[in-house]
């Protein structure tokens, strides 16, 4: 689990899930729980 505030790096989203990376750990997170990301949003 990553905590609140955690900086880490998104590199791809579709479908409302986010791949989220922290010092080479990483797992998918739902896109509405990240702040700088917009509803519908993809990254590839």
């Amino acid at each position: 689990r990553a905590a609140p505030g955690v900086v880490g790096r998104i590199s791809k989203c579709g479908s409302g899930w986010c791949w989220f990376d922290v010092r080479g750990r990483g797992g998918y997170v739902e896109q509405s729980h990240f702040w700088g990301t917009d509803p519908g949003e993809v990254l590839n």
